[in-house]
């Protein structure tokens, strides 16, 4: 149970891992106070809110990440695997730690035994451990496909993230250990002449032990990942700016270009129809200036990407982590100002698993894609993303099978099945011109 629901004095709060004796009797004038959340905790409110708003939010992004990426099979990428990943250690945050978070505000005398303590701090840790070491991974395979794009051919595949994810996850388990087996709960009984209530709250089982799990959670969480993602981004985002520069000076057009861009623009497109089958040449393909505008444009895509990455990293993660080593070390009563500051850095944590689909997902041209795709064949029944979609494919081909030929239009011909002869006469003098016109030379047309 979060320790926000410690009473103190009208000038100070007090910090949220005081330890107590191992019972402590404290006399209150009123102890059913103490079940009354608003009553002993000023920002009761604005953190059930916010926790419910994370909640509803962080549940519907990290769904449609996953669900995106499980009907999206012939586009994974290991990049996707990764922020899957994510998505699902952000789950685990928001399905059992806030609903056991924000129960704790409402149900102080339930915990006698502390599991929930050991559990609900357990998986904070895992969560905030796996988030860190996907960051970390993605940071990998970036720099690799980015700075050494050979090498990332061979290493860089969705099996070889498959057994990263293996590791990721293993690491998390095994680095969120220590905090399952230094916390327990410490019972305080409230009491006047007439009642008494006890609580029961979760801290560390001694100050030392918990300056030493918060400094140890600082550094493996926050600092060593921060330095490490830092010098991967630098690199990449270095490597990006370079090779900008060399397809800007390298797709300069020039009057070749142009007189070939006037060339390939004149390019007609030859339809022709065989029955209900439809073949077509390609159109004119983009000049080289506008795919090297185009290549400019997504790299600063990415490089703007990479630069937020670090900094919602940094400002989600940092503070609470910092905070806490402080209280650990001593800092045990606060200001109104700096209760409400130390109240915002732990809720930015929660909000971190809210807003990762959005930077994580939404900011991917490729995700975008893969979602629209995925809603679009969800409703035409196509290949629907949910377990019914085999079904639907079937049931379209199926009508689509029994559904009656129309005839085409004016410019298209019916072939008639009597004899071959018949086809290939009407096939020889079928042909349908669109934007160009044709000329027979012997068996053949020519464009004119």
């Amino acid at each position: 149970m979060s320790s926000d629901n410690q009473t103190c004095g009208d000038s100070a709060f007090c910090g949220e891992d005081d330890e107590p004796p191992p019972h402590t009797r404290i006399f209150f004038e009123t102890p059913e106070d103490m079940l009354n959340p608003q009553a002993i905790n000023p920002s009761f409110l604005p953190i059930v809110v916010t926790h419910a708003i994370v909640f509803l939010v962080g549940i519907i992004g990290n769904t449609v990440v996953i669900v995106t990426w499980a009907g999206s099979k012939p586009t994974r990428s290991p990049t996707c695997t990764f922020l899957v990943s994510l998505a699902v250690a952000d789950l685990i945050l928001l399905v059992l730690y806030v609903p056991l978070e924000t129960l704790g505000y409402f149900v102080i005398t339930w915990d006698t035994g502390g599991r929930v303590c050991k559990l609900s701090s357990y998986v904070e840790t895992l969560s905030g451990m796996a988030s860190v070491l996907n960051l970390t991974a993605v940071s990998i395979e970036r720099f690799l496909v980015i700075a050494y794009p050979i090498v990332a051919r061979r290493y860089c595949t969705v099996t070889t993230c498959r057994r990263g994810l293996c590791i990721v996850w293993g690491l998390a388990l095994a680095f969120a250990l220590p905090v399952y087996f230094t916390k327990q709960v410490y019972p305080i009984t409230y009491f006047n002449n007439e009642t008494s209530i006890t609580a029961f709250y979760c801290w560390d089982t001694n100050d030392e032990v918990g300056f030493t799990v918060a400094m140890y959670q600082l550094v493996v969480m926050f600092v060593i990942p921060s330095v490490f993602m830092t010098l991967c981004y630098v690199c990449v985002i270095r490597e990006l700016w370079s090779s900008t520069r060399t397809v800007a000076a390298m797709t300069r057009p020039t009057e070749s270009d142009s007189e070939r861009e006037l060339r390939d623009s004149r390019s007609c497109l030859i339809r022709f129809t065989c029955g209900r089958h439809r073949r077509a040449l390609p159109e004119s393909v983009l000049s080289i200036h506008k795919q090297g505008l185009q290549i400019q444009q997504a790299r600063k895509q990415v490089i703007k990407m990479l630069i937020l990455v670090i900094i919602l990293f940094l400002v989600c993660w940092g503070p609470r982590l910092i905070m806490h080593t402080m209280i650990k070390y001593g800092l045990t009563h606060f200001t109104e100002h700096a209760y409400n500051m130390r109240v915002a850095f732990y809720l930015m944590s929660f909000i971190h698993s809210a807003v990762n689909p959005i930077i994580y997902g939404f900011m991917s041209t490729n995700f975008r894609k893969m979602m629209l795709q995925c809603c679009k064949d969800s409703a035409l029944g196509k290949m629907s993303c949910s377990p019914c979609g085999r079904r639907s494919k079937r049931k379209t081909v199926v009508q689509e099978e029994e559904r009656p030929k129309k005839r085409t239009n004016s410019d298209s011909f019916e072939f008639s099945t009597l004899t071959t002869s018949t086809r290939r006469s009407r096939q020889a003098n079928s042909v349908n011109v669109d934007d160009a016109k044709l000329k027979k030379n012997g068996d053949q047309w020519t464009a004119v």
